[in-house]
């Protein structure tokens, strides 16, 4: 029966948890950028109607003369920033950005793990010390109650 309360207590946690997932996750801005090929993206540079770019790790994103924004996805291309500066587009270059609560989750989930087993394994250890407690009780319980028995000498009774 004890399983019983353990599986209510996680169904009871899994919610509450995605609930904390979800508030601490940073919201998106609804995306108003239109996605270009690499190739697109060469030639709105080549014809000058890129004003500015955001280069960060293998995206980049960008405001177009008429002011709408876009984005793409690159190839590993040495010189494509040279090429930009060459136009006369502004170049921004940013570290790529990486989620630090999941990153600090994922680190955490071997250790978490770890513990959750222990933890389980330490409780089957105690319920088994219980019952060879309860039955050591038992036993001198037994004991206790039972009539002394008569002592002997050399396998004959005292008299």
């Amino acid at each position: 029966m004890h399983w019983l309360r353990t599986a209510g207590i996680v169904i009871l946690a899994l919610p509450i948890i995605a609930a904390l997932l979800s508030f601490f996750t940073p919201a998106q801005a609804p995306r108003s950028s239109m996605t270009l090929a690499y190739s697109d993206v060469l030639r709105e540079v080549d014809a000058r109607r890129i004003q500015e770019v955001v280069l960060r790790g293998r995206s980049m994103t960008g405001i177009g003369e008429n002011g709408r924004t876009f984005e793409a996805y690159l190839p590993d291309d040495p010189s494509l920033a040279s090429r930009l500066v060459a136009q006369g587009i502004r170049v921004v270059a940013r570290p790529e950005e990486t989620d630090t609560f999941i990153s600090l989750a994922i680190s955490w989930i071997p250790l978490l793990l770890y513990f959750g087993v222990m933890w389980a394994l330490l409780r089957q250890m105690n319920a088994g010390f219980q019952a060879v407690s309860i039955r050591l009780d038992q036993i001198s319980a037994e004991l206790a109650t039972r009539p002394a028995a008569p002592s002997t000498e050399n396998g004959r009774e005292k008299a």
